[in-house]
């Protein structure tokens, strides 16, 4: 396209200086394709910057170091009215040429504001997901809202795509899928060995595990996950569910376990740095998500089997 064109034929002797504008760097799908996509770009063509926005742990965040040059997570130094004034700053320090927007309510707000202070800036967004019970489409409606001052928008799967064009009139050419995926590779179940979820864990031999690896918050609906267990515990069935990940909710259902009599029957592992042994030992992968644009858990659990 134009502003592609424009932007690596004047860039072929210099480098090119990215940065991208994210909600936070945590476990998850969405952080994982990102995190995927700047590992892969050329360093020594590639200038990356990571700004985030919301209060976070941000456990991922030296993930996010070792292959950025910057990462600046805004909250923990300044309250949010000063944020517009700080990304004016990085973009004019760092000479920015592109700046992609995902996933953060506040980010997408200031893309007005940033192409009037910034016309050569190319901008362009990433969606994940349409989300009708949130601002009536959620990101896939707000994109969609800033089509006349974005360069381009990059969907994850082709039911966001059509979803945009067809109900909120995206142009076709302005919006091209970018599919989130896994490394068979590195998801591979030969390479790894299998009970090491059972022993670190304490699982009896004799249990199936039902792993469920996500973030533990609203959108992923754990508590379904633990009124599953509940079920399956009335029924006495050999199972135990492992639940893989950190979030705003991890400590209620710590609680609801406890009020519940489901200790022994939900484990909880906090943040996981390699989920393959925990694939390898599960029998089954749950979602409970009320929406995903397209689970990595499900790439992943597929390539180890």
């Amino acid at each position: 396209s134009t502003w592609e064109k424009s932007i690596f034929d004047d860039k072929q002797q210099q480098r090119c200086h990215i940065a991208f504008l994210l909600p936070w760097t945590v476990m998850g799908g969405a952080d994982k394709f990102v995190l995927d996509l700047v590992s892969g770009l050329d360093r020594d063509r590639f200038d990356i910057g990571i700004l985030t926005t919301l209060t976070s742990q941000n456990d991922w965040c030296q993930r996010f170091r070792a292959v950025c040059d910057d990462v600046f997570n805004l909250p923990n130094f300044m309250d949010a009215t000063d944020y517009a004034e700080f990304i004016s700053y990085y973009i004019k320090s760092r000479q920015l040429d592109v700046l992609v927007v995902s996933n953060t309510y506040i980010g997408i707000y200031l893309v007005p504001w940033l192409r009037q202070q910034f016309p050569d800036l190319a901008i362009v967004d990433y969606v994940h997901m349409e989300e009708w019970y949130w601002r009536s489409g959620g990101y896939a409606r707000i994109s969609s809202s800033m089509q006349e001052i974005t360069e381009h928008t990059f969907v994850c799967n082709e039911h966001t795509r059509d979803v945009m064009i067809k109900k909120f009139g995206r142009e076709p050419k302005a919006v091209t899928t970018l599919y989130v995926g896994a490394d068979p590779g590195w998801y591979d179940p030969d390479w790894v060995e299998s009970g090491h979820c059972y022993k670190e864990l304490n699982i009896p031999k004799e249990k199936h595990i039902i792993l469920f690896p996500c973030r533990m918050d609203a959108q992923k609906r754990p508590f379904l996950m633990l009124e599953i267990a509940r079920e399956i515990k009335k029924r006495n069935l050999p199972m135990v569910f492992v639940a893989a990940g950190e979030g705003s909710l991890l400590k209620r259902m710590k609680e609801f376990c406890a009020e519940n009599e489901l200790e022994s029957m939900v484990y909880f592992t906090g943040q996981v740095e390699d989920m393959r042994p925990y694939y390898k030992d599960a029998a089954v992968t749950l979602n409970c998500s009320i929406r995903e644009g397209l689970a990595l858990t499900s790439y992943e659990s597929f390539a180890m089997g």
